[in-house]
């Protein structure tokens, strides 16, 4: 019979009175209340169909959700064992593998935006980093002149192409790769390429180049008619 949490009273037939106990103390167990009524007040149950826990509000005779947020220690998320430093749960709730690459825990993964433009000085140029997810900001350092390191930025004018430098002195923690750097917007009017990687230590070298012959290029002199926008998307240790 459908469970009626206002039975049995003194007048319920004594025939009766055990099978109403019994389908209460079922629905209580296995919390699932449906074609019930006088359902008490603050009752919690299971929706198998949305997954989740409700609470009933017994004036309005809705189900509402237990809570907005739960406060738990986790030791597995879909099937995955892990601590919870090292379950990555992403905005749309699947639980994917930490990042690392060469089997050594605790890798970030980071973006940026740089930007190459005209400096001050003739000659010289002028570096910005803005995070475009997780990433490390660096406000303009202005008048960076060939060679000569600068609060961060090395920039070495070569015969086959530019190499610019984003020093481990304004990165969070060591860059063990450089997983893309892409050239986004290229107002100079010059055809150029742009390759990321790291060495030891190094933070992010950038080697940029006009392609098809790699001729030589200078960046100080191509921001004066426009500046460069790289992309770059890498990982640190921490």
């Amino acid at each position: 019979m459908a469970i009626d949490f206002n039975l049995p009273t003194v007048s319920t037939l004594y025939t009766s009175v055990l099978t109403y106990v019994r389908d209460n103390i079922s629905a209580l167990a296995k919390m699932n209340f449906a074609g019930g009524s006088n359902i008490p007040n603050g009752t919690i149950r299971w929706n198998d169909t949305d997954k989740k826990f409700e609470k009933y509000n017994s004036t309005a005779e809705t189900w509402g959700d237990l809570a907005t947020s739960f406060d738990m220690t986790v030791t597995g998320l879909y099937g995955m064992t892990a601590t919870p430093a090292e379950l990555n749960l992403s905005s749309d709730g699947i639980v994917y593998p930490p990042i690392t690459g060469d089997s050594t825990a605790g890798r970030v993964m980071r973006q940026i935006l740089l930007t190459i433009e005209n400096a001050s000085a003739a000659g010289k140029i002028k570096c910005t980093c803005a995070s475009m997810w997780n990433g490390d900001a660096i406000s303009a350092i202005d008048d960076i002149t060939d060679t000569v390191a600068k609060s961060g930025f090395l920039w070495v004018s070569a015969g086959n192409g530019d190499l610019l430098t984003i020093q481990p002195s304004v990165l969070s923690g060591q860059v063990v790769s450089v997983l893309s750097a892409n050239i986004v917007a290229n107002v100079s009017g010059t055809h150029l390429l742009c390759y990321g990687y790291t060495e030891a230590l190094s933070g992010i070298i950038l080697s940029i180049t006009s392609p098809p012959s790699g001729a030589a290029i200078n960046l100080g002199t191509l921001v004066d008619t426009g500046s460069i926008y790289i992309a770059i998307t890498y990982l640190t240790d921490e």
